[in-house]
């Protein structure tokens, strides 16, 4: 988790566990709302990067999150389509996002 770029949500330094334990429970919560909703066809779009590429691979995560990645990917079967995609997030003072507002959030479903 240890990388040289800027965590663009806080502009703190480098990417850290609290932000991608951060990431990962939000996810877990965004999935879990699919499902409460009945939804069979979602996309969930955000930023948080790290948990997008390790929910879309269909391999056994062995990092300190690897629990809550397999909660999503036991969530996940309870859709027809799921499609988890990384949009960049923009600086509040551009228009983005505040941090008040989730960073993930159900796109779409049919």
């Amino acid at each position: 988790l240890g990388n040289e770029t800027t965590y663009p949500k806080c502009e703190n330094g480098c990417e850290t566990f609290e932000h991608v334990f951060r990431d990962c429970v939000t996810a877990k919560k965004v999935t879990q709302m699919g499902v409460d909703f009945g939804l069979q066809r979602v996309e969930i779009e955000g930023d948080a990067l790290t948990i997008i590429k390790k929910t879309n691979i269909n391999k056994r995560d062995e990092s300190v999150i690897s629990t809550c990645i397999e909660d999503i990917n036991k969530l996940k079967e309870a859709f027809y389509t799921y499609c988890f995609s990384y949009t960049a997030r923009e600086h509040p003072s551009n228009g983005g996002f505040g941090e008040e507002r989730a960073n993930l959030f159900v796109k779409r479903s049919v």
